[in-house]
């Protein structure tokens, strides 16, 4: 999933239920409404943020280089 997808399905998310998005992107968590369908989203949209800023992470932290082909030794 792209960052504009994530953010795509958390503005929809928000429209939905009628919250707004926290300074971390992420909508306030549902309290109260354990096991709900709008539970199940939040979590879907929890763990999608995650990939997504463990993605970020991952490739700040390790520059492509393409067309490299070689192997480092065990």
């Amino acid at each position: 999933m792209s960052t504009e997808q994530v953010e795509a399905r958390v503005q929809e998310y928000c429209a939905r239920y009628g919250v707004v998005p926290g300074p971390d992107g992420l909508p306030p968590f549902p309290s109260g409404r354990r096991e709900t369908p709008q539970h199940r989203e939040w979590l879907t949209l929890y763990k999608a943020l995650q990939r997504m800023r463990r993605r970020a992470t991952q490739d700040d932290a390790q520059p492509q280089r393409k067309g490299s082909r070689t192997r480092t030794p065990p």
